[in-house]
C-alpha cells in the first residue's frame, strides 16, 4: 500500500500520539492555512489543528507556524508525507476530523508515488456531493448542518475527469471586488461551481502560470467549511486540487 508503515499509539488521556500523514490539503482560511490529510496506516482522516482559542475555536496556521513545524512558511507540498504528533482529537458537528497537533516539528517521510494515490481516495461520495437535496448547493445550511444534526464527514479525496465530471477552472468576482476561482465539476449529473481555496493552485491561477478552461482530469480534495455567519451556512471548497491539462 502508500507506505503503509505507521506508528500510531493509541493515545488516550494527555499521552500523545502520532500519524503518518499523507497531506491532501493546504488551504487558505482567514488569511491562515487550513491542512488535512489522510492517516496512511488507518485511511483516517484528519485535519491538523494548530491551536484553539479560549472559546475552543480553531485557530489556522500562519505562516511561521508552519516555517517553524514543516519548514516551509507556505504549507506542506500535497502529496508529501509526515509523522505528526498530535495532543486529541477536537472534532466538532461540521468537521468531525479535527485533531489537535502537539506542535513538536513534523518528520518528513517522504512522498506518495502518483501510481499510489488510488489507495488513498474515498470509494464512496459524502452526503454534500452527488446527493439531491442540499447534496446540490454549494453550501449546506446550519439548517441541516448543526450540533443536533453533525456530518459524518466533510472531506473528499477523489479524481475527476472530463468524460466523467466535464472538469473545469472559471472564475467570478465577488461583491467585495476579490477575484474567486471555481471548480467546476459534475457528480450523478449534478452540477457544481466550488470555491477553490488551495493555495498553490490559487496563486498559479493569480500568476497565469495556469490557466481557466477545461482540465482532462483533477486530484481533488473537497472539504466543509466551518459556518459562515453571514449566510448561516457551511460552504463546500476545494481544499486540494492538483489539475492535469
Amino acid at each position: 500500500g502508500a507506505g503503509r508503515a505507521s506508528c500510531r499509539s493509541a493515545g488516550g488521556g494527555n499521552e500523545m500520539y502520532s500519524r503518518d500523514i499523507a497531506i491532501l490539503a493546504n488551504s487558505r482560511k482567514y488569511g491562515g492555512h487550513c491542512i488535512a490529510g489522510k492517516d496512511i496506516k488507518t485511511g483516517e482522516w484528519v485535519r491538523l489543528i494548530c491551536k484553539l482559542d479560549s472559546s475552543g475555536n480553531t485557530v489556522p496556521f500562519t505562516y511561521q507556524d508552519l516555517n517553524k513545524l514543516c519548514g516551509d512558511g507556505n504549507g506542506p507540498a500535497l502529496f508529501s508525507c509526515f509523522r505528526i504528533n498530535f495532543h486529541r482529537k477536537c472534532g466538532i458537528y461540521c468537521q468531525p476530523e479535527n485533531e489537535l497537533i502537539s506542535g513538536e516539528t513534523w518528520q518528513l517521510l517522504g512522498y506518495i508515488p502518483i501510481e499510489q494515490l488510488s489507495l488513498l481516495m474515498d470509494p464512496v461520495y459524502p452526503c454534500w456531493l452527488g446527493d439531491p437535496g442540499y447534496g446540490r448547493m454549494d453550501n449546506i445550511p446550519f439548517s441541516v448542518c448543526n450540533p443536533q444534526s453533525p456530518l459524518p464527514r466533510s472531506l473528499l479525496f477523489t479524481m475527476l475527469t472530463a468524460a466523467d465530471h466535464r472538469v473545469g477552472i472559471s472564475h467570478k468576482e465577488t461583491m467585495h471586488g476579490r477575484t474567486q476561482y471555481l471548480l467546476q465539476f459534475t457528480v450523478n449529473t449534478v452540477p457544481y461551481s466550488l470555491v477553490i481555496t488551495d493555495i498553490s493552485v490559487e496563486n498559479a491561477l493569480i500568476k497565469k502560470s495556469l490557466s481557466e478552461g477545461s482540465l482532462t482530469s483533477a486530484y481533488v480534495t473537497a472539504g466543509v467549511g466551518q459556518i459562515y455567519k453571514e449566510m448561516n451556512a457551511h460552504y463546500k471548497l476545494v481544499v486540494g486540487l492538483v489539475p492535469l491539462k
